[in-house]
């Protein structure tokens, strides 16, 4: 948990107003739960800083472990409705020649490189994961990451923790921090923001331009503090097996910023917006005329807080990547693997990665709103998903540990409650933290993506 305060600026004397209870953890040989637990200890410690300066109140954070835990699964269980699964067929780990090699096509674009790459365009759906399994065993693993990823296309192959730390990326990631941060005089005014005690980001607007799963994540939780999020995605753009899971709270439209129509609605959403939260590749919103000079001159002192795989200042920069791409890059995998005496690759028993990222940008966005309040300071913020990789690996273990199977918290009594979305109804686990005098509760119930109109 220091290592987590430390890396988001935090005194580690807030560590003191933590009280965790429950500490059932999840089976695996990283400390998962720790990172669960730790995740929302920051974010919580964050909204005491920011009530501090408000109110002049501090307040002890609550921090349920067992429930932190299933967080950073899935809490969403449909009652008279189906979701379908996240994952495309073709997506996997796959043996190679020398290796393991994970291909990433959940995204219809990266799909269209694997199959065409590999043969697989004229094959049927349900032959797919055979047939992919025939061809990738004609390469090396390397040369098939680097033939997809050159392509357009999302890949990793499986190396060790010392292959990692002593390649070009990782090495160049090595000190690159949580967080990388930049912050300048500029005051700024939060036109619509009433805080409130019960909810201290009432009428805060957050522009939300990410995708699966950190970025979502992270604007989850500040809708719950009573935030405005609007999420814009592209027309071609859906996520039907997540979309019940992390746009609760938060209204969602599409809007094509290829065309001059959508720029322009887009600056209008910008000019009022008081926080950036975006996922693209670094360079991405350049390409589509929204680079930071252009978000300084529509909306000058605006909290900006993007999110990539891999840092930006690294040779990977521009690489597209998913969590469980860079626990194969990262080494993670591989050492789970080394444990568990498998033959495969063994994942994370949850998206980790991409859950403990998302509470940390949202808690820097509480930290740079509390920044921006008192010092007249904006911030910008960087995070990568691989600079979580590389601090939940530091705590690597040398077996399995722990007691709890994902999934095994029941959808019961004080755990829940009933949520009605437009594909029908389900129960939401609550969340796993409690401030005193703070209603941590969803404005809005989830939503498919481009289901609202793209206006504040």
């Amino acid at each position: 948990m220091r290592d987590v305060f430390a890396g988001l600026g935090l005194d580690s004397a807030l560590i003191d107003l933590i009280e965790v209870a429950n500490e059932a953890s999840i089976r695996s040989c990283f400390p998962v739960s720790d990172l669960a637990s730790a995740s929302f200890s920051v974010f919580g410690a964050a909204l005491v800083r920011l009530n501090q300066a408000l109110f002049n109140q501090t307040n002890v954070v609550k921090v349920d472990q067992t429930l932190a835990s299933a967080w950073f699964g899935f809490t969403f269980q449909p009652i008279d409705f189906h979701i379908v699964s996240p994952w495309d067929t073709l997506s996997g780990d796959y043996a190679t020649k020398d290796g393991w090699i994970r291909v990433h096509t959940n995204a219809k674009s990266h799909r269209l490189v694997a199959t065409d790459l590999l043969g697989l365009t004229d094959v049927d759906e349900r032959q797919i994961p055979l047939f992919a399994k025939q061809e990738i065993l004609r390469w090396k693993k390397f040369d098939l990451e680097n033939a997809l990823v050159e392509n357009g296309g999302c890949a990793a192959a499986m190396v060790s923790r010392d292959t990692w730390l002593n390649s070009n990326q990782g090495s160049s990631q090595a000190n690159q921090g949580l967080v990388n941060r930049a912050k300048r005089f500029q005051p700024f005014v939060f036109e619509t923001w009433r805080p409130t005690r019960q909810k201290p980001l009432a009428g805060m607007k957050i522009l939300d331009m990410t995708r699966v799963l950190a970025g979502p994540v992270c604007t989850r939780i500040l809708s719950s503090l009573g935030a405005n999020v609007l999420r814009i995605d592209p027309p071609s753009w859906n996520e039907p097996g997540v979309s019940p899971e992390v746009n609760v709270g938060k209204r969602c439209a599409h809007l094509d910023l290829k065309t001059p129509w959508g720029k322009a609605i887009f600056a209008e959403l910008l000019d009022q917006a008081d926080v950036f939260v975006h996922g693209l590749r670094p360079g991405a919103l350049d390409g589509l005329g929204f680079g930071p000079l252009v978000i300084d001159s529509l909306r000058d002192g605006v909290i900006d807080v993007s999110l990539s795989a891999f840092s930006e200042s690294t040779p990977w920069a521009s690489r597209r990547g998913f969590d469980s791409l860079v626990q194969m890059s990262s080494g993670i995998a591989d050492h789970a693997k080394e444990i568990a005496n498998s033959i495969r690759p063994v994942p994370l028993p949850v998206q980790a990665l991409d859950h403990a990222t998302g509470y940390f940008m949202a808690t820097e966005v509480l930290l740079a709103i509390l920044d921006q309040t008192v010092n007249n300071l904006a911030t910008r913020s960087k995070f990568s998903l691989v600079s979580t990789a590389d601090l939940l690996a530091k705590y690597a273990m040398p077996q399995f540990v722990g007691n709890l199977e994902i999934g095994q918290i029941p959808f019961d009594g004080d755990v829940y409650f009933l949520e009605t979305t437009p594909w029908g109804k389900g129960r939401r686990m609550r969340l796993p933290l409690a401030v005193e005098g703070t209603n941590f509760s969803f404005p809005l119930p989830s939503r498919p993506i481009g289901y609202d109109r793209a206006s504040w």
